[in-house]
């Protein structure tokens, strides 16, 4: 009989699509799961807390906590969700001295302020050369971070997918847009509300439009939603909620101006929804342009055009949405896929 391996993940927050990762992982390991914090800005997700949860937050002394946590435990690896998480050059340190592997699991960085992301990476390749490996959240980052640590895998974040048999387009005889994120700049909220302030009144009378979220440009928003009929928000959604707002659905728009990987994409790509994306997103490099939805500047015009283009021809809408509820399915962005993965191409080696 062969011993289940122990595994030890340090993440900096909850997050559903990274609970259902665990909850598939969980069946090939023993795995436990030390979260930083319940909270997390613009976001107010309500989880059932599980046996092999813990929270840093709620303990008087984190490092001897996590100390005594590992003496008991006793794993095999130890996987860091970021390179930054307070107390982890402490955490390194013992885990170091008890000679347990550890990885780091880490997107592809920001080059748009060249500074600072000059100076990230020259503090990102002095620790993770030490790391056992690194989990590279798509090939784009393991091309970079493969110049500091040779163990370097692509491994993509993954949500829970089953195929659908069935997928109802065009509620209501309209295209329906979606926009499910934060509504902070950095997501790209400006170029939705002026690409859709420059439709027609006949382009209009053939839509709507969905937004989800929460954030700073909440207020701008609602002006905008308050003076256009077609749009409607809905605050911050999870779970079975924003399931329902998906399947009533036709086209997703993301149209960040920077996102290290992006979990919406995928979680629209499992409703069958076709795509418009920004090409700033890491989610973009399994994405083929037309073919599962159009890559686009992060400007209003690309939008606009995008928008056009599917108002003209709805019935690419259906094709695209098919096609990415497949590619979806047979992809490491699978939780199931992915967590076979990590047994099987990491596990197996330790």
């Amino acid at each position: 009989m062969t011993l289940r391996k122990k595994v030890i993940f340090i993440i900096n927050t909850v997050t559903p699509y990274q609970i259902d990762f665990f909850e598939k992982l969980a069946n090939y390991v023993d795995l436990n799961v030390i979260f930083y914090s319940k909270n997390y800005q613009n976001y107010n997700f309500n989880f059932k807390k599980k046996k092999n949860h813990f929270f840093l937050c709620h303990k008087k002394k984190p490092v001897d906590f996590f100390c005594k946590f590992i003496q008991k435990v006793n794993p095999d690896l130890v996987i860091f969700g970021g390179y930054r998480l307070k107390y982890n050059s402490r955490f390194i340190s013992y885990i170091k001295k008890k000679k347990i592997k550890f990885f780091y699991w880490l997107e592809k960085l920001n080059e748009r302020n060249y500074l600072k992301y000059k100076f990230t990476k020259y503090l990102i390749s002095k620790k993770i050369n030490k790391a056992d490996g690194v989990l590279a959240v798509g090939s784009n980052a393991k091309k970079m971070y493969s110049k500091y640590n040779k163990n370097t895998i692509n491994f993509p974040y993954s949500i829970k997918t089953q195929k659908q048999n069935k997928k109802n387009y065009f509620n209501n005889k309209k295209i329906n847009f979606l926009f499910v994120g934060q509504l902070i700049e950095r997501k790209g909220l400006y170029f939705i509300i002026k690409a859709f302030s420059l439709l027609t009144l006949k382009e209009r009378e053939k839509i709507k439009l969905n937004i989800v979220g929460e954030g700073n440009l909440k207020k701008k928003l609602k002006k905008f939603v308050k003076t256009n009929k077609y749009a409607h928000y809905y605050g911050f959604q999870y779970g079975k909620r924003l399931e329902k707002i998906y399947e009533r659905s036709d086209v997703l728009i993301f149209p960040s101006v920077f996102d290290g990987w992006g979990v919406v994409p995928m979680e629209a790509m499992s409703q069958s929804l076709s795509l418009i994306l920004s090409k700033n997103a890491g989610v973009t490099e399994i994405i083929e342009h037309k073919k599962n939805g159009y890559i686009i500047d992060s400007e209003t015009n690309s939008l606009l055009k995008a928008i056009r283009l599917l108002i003209r021809n709805p019935k690419i809408i259906k094709t695209q949405g098919r096609r990415n509820n497949n590619l979806l399915s047979n992809s490491l962005c699978n939780s199931k896929n992915s967590s076979n993965y990590l047994v099987k191409k990491i596990l197996k080696t330790i």
